[in-house]
């Protein structure tokens, strides 16, 4: 009798052709590249069969293809919903889905089946196998659906926060220059690269200058003079190619620099304290003093002397610097005690200033080197 019953069921599971569910058509996931999500409409059987769902791709672009996925059956009463992975970035699928009958003896666990309760469980393709009308376990299946197309990269987003962590500032010192840096963005699709620009004009539309620092955050252009103004921007990109706004425009006007060493230039010592030879608690010591210095730029300036004899050169010091000498008092920066070596050893005594810019722009030393008196 049962034999009987089912060698008259040639009916495929409702609807035929199968049917995507609303909405369920493919469609790129979004914050991806390369996959695309389906979900066909949900299938019965007039006989009671359970049954079993397929996917196949049939053309990538232009091109016929057949990739399918396994026959794919779904418990208590979940969508059937397939991903398909490894796709090409920005590239059409075309897809169909088919429905056929399980065909198994007794239910699914007494055919061995270990069913998936939270998602698809994989059958073999013998289960949903067409064989003949007369077959017992012959498989009924739909006609496919209609096809449905779709393109990967739904990821639109571009990367995120465009904001400056060092907004664009002329660099102190020579050569010129003007260094950023952009703050960190992020995005789904890694690796963020950068380009920055430079604009002519604060509301020009193309810029003068585009530099791709790649994923390096940090730009400095070096491309500047004196009396320029320049106004900086830069965007960010993902690995799919969406590309952020500009981060807010800066603008940066170049200064000449500061290439003025302290005066006078040459140095010059203190005509009240020339080098002098004095002995003090057993020791003979050379004592000298500079004049004080001026930096036209205003930075703070440091004093240095140097023995030309015994090339003894000393540390650099400021005038704010406190001295203890020899005799235990407290001198100030522009005062210097170098060891004679003897009363009669012979010494020739120059000095010389920088200011404290990058630069360290520095005097020429005094002249003519002057013997201690």
């Amino acid at each position: 009798m049962t034999s009987c019953w089912l060698t008259v069921d040639n009916l495929a599971p409702r609807p035929n052709p199968a049917e995507w569910a609303v909405n369920g058509k493919p469609n790129g996931v979004l914050g991806t590249t390369d996959q695309i999500i389906m979900t066909a409409a949900r299938a019965q059987d007039d006989w009671g069969w359970e049954v079993a769902y397929q996917f196949e791709c049939i053309k990538i672009g232009n091109q016929t293809v057949s990739k399918k996925s396994p026959w794919l059956y779904y418990a208590n009463g979940l969508d059937p919903t397939w991903t398909d992975t490894g796709l090409l970035p920005k590239t059409t699928y075309t897809y169909v889905v088919r429905v056929a009958e399980i065909r198994v003896p007794g239910t699914l666990a007494e055919a061995g089946i270990i069913v998936n309760p939270t998602g698809y469980t994989i059958l073999d393709a013998n289960h949903v196998k067409y064989v003949s009308q007369s077959d017992p376990y012959n498989s009924n299946w739909t006609a496919d659906s209609e096809p449905a197309s779709t393109t990967t990269d739904k990821d639109e987003t571009p990367p995120a926060p465009i904001e400056w962590l060092v907004q664009p500032v002329q660099q102190l010192g020579l050569p010129l220059s003007v260094t950023m840096t952009a703050a960190v963005a992020t995005d789904d699709h890694p690796p963020v690269r950068y380009t920055f620009r430079r604009y002519l004009n604060f509301a020009d539309l193309v810029p003068d200058t585009e530099f791709e620092a790649g994923q390096t955050r940090t730009w400095v252009d070096t491309d500047v003079q004196g009396g320029e103004t320049w106004t900086y921007t830069f965007v960010a990109e993902d690995s799919v190619g969406n590309v952020s706004a500009e981060a807010p425009r800066v603008t940066v006007t170049i200064s000449a620099g500061d290439i003025n060493p302290p005066t006078p230039d040459p140095m010059e010592w203190d005509p009240d304290f020339p080098p002098t030879r004095q002995f003090i608690n057993g020791q003979w010591w050379d004592y000298m003093r500079v004049v004080v210095a001026t930096d036209p730029e205003g930075s703070v300036v440091q004093y240095q002397v140097r023995e030309n004899n015994t090339g003894y050169v000393s540390a650099w010091q400021v005038e704010t610097d406190v001295i203890t000498g020899p005799d235990g008092s407290a001198y100030t920066g522009l005062s210097f005690f170098v060891p004679a070596g003897g009363q009669f050893t012979v010494r020739e005594y120059q000095c010389r200033a920088r200011d404290s810019s990058p630069r360290q722009n520095t005097t020429a030393w005094s002249t003519p080197p002057l013997p201690p008196q």
